[in-house]
């Protein structure tokens, strides 16, 4: 909406009162209260990038961070619903449907309690199999920019669902053409019509189609991958981002506040880092508490 309706008003004259109209337009389009409030505050960080670079009066970013944000009760902008975690039942129906690679990433997300980005990113060259316990080490992650670590073991099932993709050096483990290919296969074996008539498998396919499987899966991509199997096993919809919501859930029931805290790595501040083991022993006891789909 930024550049829609102010791209051609100049940067000194996009004040208080153009960005509360701004907002007034994300809420507007329906968007939730915390995200109308996250998106007017990534319009002030484009003005302060251009102060930075010296290309605006700093008094024109100081003008703009008097917008209050949109409080409670106070707005037409709805509140973000609270994230429920999913129903274990629904999770083993839906995985039924599933390619084999998403489906080794629901088993892995669901013991770990890690958030989908982290498991994309998994790579078979961070995650040390020296020990008893494997523990994936990713290089990048939420908290890396607090100086946080992030140690997530790697137990049980989930061990089970990642080894068949360990020989993969520094390649992403989970490779979204790899399930593509598997479709197609699964397609070609269900097709009704003989061998001997119709097209030859693969013929008919277009040499430079417009839409390819990117390299890396993205959260839109897992979300429907798993939003089309919940249709066709029958059961209600749900989001990747459950799975992490359900297993600190299992986990704070079963073992503790504490234990939960470790496995989803939700440290605080001010923990020093001499408790990184005592963090990481814990993570390793809620994850062999995990659930599991099997």
């Amino acid at each position: 909406e930024l550049e829609d309706y102010y791209g051609d008003v100049p940067a000194a004259e996009f004040g208080p009162v153009r960005l509360a109209e701004l907002r007034d337009l994300f809420v507007a389009s329906g968007n939730t209260r915390r995200v109308c409030n996250q998106s007017t505050r990534n319009v002030i960080r484009i003005f302060k990038h251009a102060v930075s670079r010296e290309l605006i009066s700093v008094a024109i970013l100081e003008a703009l961070k008097t917008i209050e944000p949109l409080r409670q009760g106070q707005t037409a902008a709805p509140d973000q619903q609270e994230r429920q975690p999913v129903d274990l039942a629904h999770v083993r129906a839906t995985a039924e449907h599933l390619s084999p690679i998403i489906r080794a990433k629901v088993v892995v997300q669901l013991g770990t309690g890690m958030r989908p980005p982290e498991v994309f990113e998994m790579r078979p060259c961070d995650i040390d199999r020296n020990g008893e316990v494997w523990v994936y080490r990713p290089a990048k992650h939420k908290t890396m920019n607090k100086g946080k670590r992030r140690a997530v073991p790697i137990v049980g099932e989930t061990r089970a669902a990642i080894t068949p993709y360990l020989l993969r050096g520094e390649s992403d483990c989970f490779s979204p053409a790899e399930s593509y290919r598997w479709h197609l296969e699964q397609r070609a074996e269900s097709r009704t019509t003989p061998r001997s008539c119709g097209n030859r498998a693969g013929s008919n396919r277009v040499k430079n189609p417009r839409w390819k499987s990117s390299e890396k899966f993205r959260r839109d991509s897992y979300r429907n991958a798993v939003s089309r199997a919940a249709k066709n096993a029958g059961v209600p919809q749900w989001t990747p981002y459950q799975l992490r919501h359900t297993t600190l859930t299992h986990v704070r029931e079963a073992l503790g506040s504490e234990y939960s805290q470790a496995l989803g790595g939700h440290s605080t501040r001010q923990m020093a880092e001499h408790y990184a083991k005592i963090a990481e022993a814990k993570s390793i006891e809620a994850a062999l508490a995990a659930p599991s789909i099997a």
